[in-house]
């Protein structure tokens, strides 16, 4: 099973998101654990890469497995509460970077990944076809 970490950034009441080159949705920044990394390592890293960022991890905030339909295969969401150290630039990685706070959450819930509203207890009514990721089992968030 492969292991993805993202960061929960949350700045004046709005949270970061990201939407990848490749994809047409926002989601959580990160990326994949590499093999034999550990998940906050590999989240410093991601972040470093995608978002020229510094952070200090707060605590996990919660875990997930799913199934990326992308590549047919199981995998482990790791969400980590950090702060930021410094102000994030976009990379050549990422399309766009936007600060949402719970109105446009709700209003643009078709350009948000499902799981991520999934577990913001924010239930999208619309799902693009992009959507490649289908919760299996959760453990429950920590209320922010």
């Amino acid at each position: 099973m492969r292991k993805r970490v993202a960061a929960i950034i949350i700045e004046d009441k709005k949270i970061l998101l990201v939407r990848d080159n490749w994809a047409d949705f926002f989601s959580l920044p990160g990326g994949l654990v590499e093999e034999d990394e550990n998940p906050e390592i590999a989240l410093y890293r991601e972040l470093e890469e995608e978002l020229k960022i510094k952070v200090e991890i707060l605590k996990l905030y919660h875990s997930y497995n799913c199934i990326n339909t992308k590549f047919n295969l199981l995998q482990n969401d790791i969400n980590y509460l950090v702060s930021l150290i410094r102000t994030p630039r976009a990379s050549s990685e990422i399309a766009e970077m936007r600060w949402f706070s719970k109105e446009n959450i709700q209003s643009e819930k078709a350009k948000i990944s499902h799981i991520f509203l999934d577990h913001l207890r924010i239930k999208p009514l619309i799902i693009t076809p992009s959507e490649r990721f289908y919760p299996l089992e959760k453990t429950e968030p920590n209320v922010l």
